[in-house]
């Protein structure tokens, strides 16, 4: 399990809160929640994950489970989630796409 803090940026920017499990050698579910200035959002996903020596990649499909403020009635369609894990120090990298509306 990888916890990190960091910040989002593009069409949601602020906060960043992820929980990334690996839950087999080749399978991940994540738990991720953004901040943006006085709202909330949370998202689950769950995918493939790789392992790279170095690195490890991940990629999967993601949906929203909740939202508060500007967000309380997120959702999403077609969303979906990608990024690598640099093994030396665990650093994670995320990428989200897909059309959110609220």
């Amino acid at each position: 399990t990888l916890n990190e803090v960091g910040s989002a940026s593009g069409t949601i920017s602020g906060s960043l809160y992820l929980h990334l499990h690996v839950v087999s050698t080749n399978r991940v579910s994540a738990e991720l929640s953004v901040y943006p200035s006085g709202s909330s959002m949370t998202g689950v996903a769950s995918g493939s994950y790789r392992n790279n020596g170095s690195t490890a990649s991940f990629t999967g499909t993601m949906s929203i489970v909740r939202g508060t403020g500007k967000y309380a009635h997120a959702r999403g369609s077609g969303l979906s989630f990608s990024g690598t894990v640099q093994r030396s120090n665990d650093a994670v990298t995320v990428h989200v796409s897909g059309k959110l509306t609220y």
